[in-house]
């Protein structure tokens, strides 16, 4: 009995040893895979040049969000690590909203004291002055308005014009490194079809924003000015022709590059995923022994690749976004203050021309946002393309 209680111990033990072997083999692989990965990556961020992508952060991005550098962000994304999280991006936000209102109120209350100040000579000299005279007083005080707007105008048409630059210098410094990586990858055909695009993104649609919407818009601002200066002189239409010409080539553009983009991008992606995974199982059923070590050691590098190329376009959004917030919030407040001192003018001034002015301009500066916005979508659109795409069957 005692014999067989002791051949009973030692099968259990046995059994049990035999049973934690392979539980302790698999994680000791899984940890050399770790390993492995991690040089891979770390070799992948030393090969890349990220002397660019600093300068532009430097110049175009959020000093406090990006002190550690854009390597040591990419390299917080591949760990895991949130780069941004939700109280610094809620505070960057309003900050900007802050600054914008801020900036925007002295002109506005002048404006508003200008418009009071007008109606109230009109009102009190009204019985002793003639309709030249009473021109005059509102030609002076129309001019001294459209002084205050122009400041304010210039200063975000210049603003949009930098920003505008901005993404396209950020778009030349990110595509070249995303198409690098997606050749390394094998997407060979999905580079094919991004290159072009992605030229044209970087610059062709920068330079329509710069050369037609940006000119469209001042002579719609000129056109609202001298529309309202007199009663005699009708050019409301004519602003509007150029506000629908702007209108319609952003919408054009942006259209046209998306559709074209979403439709060439995924079937150039599935065609690459087709290819690799072909050459993957020639390489493994073909060359005897080694083929299925040098299948998993592709594996391993291309996984290194593609988390590297994902990371880079996930902070090359953030330094967008970083770049783009301010200018698009200052817009949008410019607007709606704009359209607030319209609608504070209209009850006290007796001449509506005053507040179909402010109105009018109000109205136009939403091309300005419709640029910058729509720009900047169609950088996200084409980075999120070239993470989901562009993949080549690893993920």
């Amino acid at each position: 009995m005692k014999r067989l209680l002791v051949v009973t111990a030692i099968l259990s033990t046995l059994f049990l040893s035999l049973a934690f072997i392979p539980a302790a083999a698999a994680e000791e692989n899984d940890s050399e895979v770790e390993r492995e990965l991690t040089e891979k990556v770390e070799e992948g961020l030393d090969a890349i040049d990220f002397s660019e992508l600093e300068e532009w952060a430097k110049t175009y991005g959020d000093s406090d969000t990006f002190s550690d550098g854009v390597k040591k962000l990419v390299e917080n994304v591949l760990n895991g690590n949130a780069v941004v999280g939700f109280e610094e991006f809620s505070k960057t936000a309003l900050d900007a909203l802050t600054g914008g209102i801020v900036s925007c109120i002295p002109a506005f209350a002048a404006i508003f004291a200008i418009a009071v100040m007008m109606s109230m000579m009109q009102g009190l000299s009204s019985g002793f002055l003639r309709d030249n005279t009473r021109e005059i007083v509102h030609f002076a005080c129309y001019a001294a308005i459209i002084v205050i707007l122009s400041v304010r105008i210039t200063a975000i048409v210049l603003s949009v014009s930098e920003i505008v630059e901005g993404m396209s210098k950020l778009m030349q410094c990110v595509f070249p490194v995303l198409l690098t990586l997606m050749t390394a990858l094998g997407s060979v055909s999905a580079a094919g079809v991004y290159n072009p695009l992605m030229a044209t993104l970087s610059t062709g649609i920068g330079t329509v924003i710069s050369s037609i919407v940006l000119p469209c818009f001042i002579a719609t601002v000129v056109l609202s000015v001298a529309g309202n200066m007199s009663n005699g002189i009708k050019l409301g239409r004519l602003s509007k022709f150029f506000k629908s010409a702007a209108t319609f080539v952003l919408a054009g553009v942006f259209s046209f590059f998306a559709a074209f983009l979403t439709v060439q991008g995924l079937g150039g992606g599935i065609a690459d995923s087709i290819s690799l995974k072909t050459a993957k199982f020639a390489v493994q059923s073909y060359i005897p022994i080694l083929g299925g070590y040098l299948s998993d050691g592709m594996d391993l590098a291309m996984a290194g690749i593609v988390l590297i190329k994902n990371s880079l376009g996930i902070v090359s959004v953030m330094l967008l976004f970083s770049a783009v917030a301010v200018p698009v919030i200052e817009t949008a407040v410019f607007t709606l203050g704009l359209k607030l001192v319209a609608g504070l003018c209209e009850p006290v001034c007796s001449d509506k021309r005053i507040s179909d002015l402010l109105y009018g301009v109000s109205k136009n500066t939403g091309l300005l946002t419709a640029a910058i916005a729509g720009m900047a979508f169609m950088f996200i659109i084409t980075v999120m393309l070239v993470i989901s795409t562009a993949n080549a069957g690893v993920i």
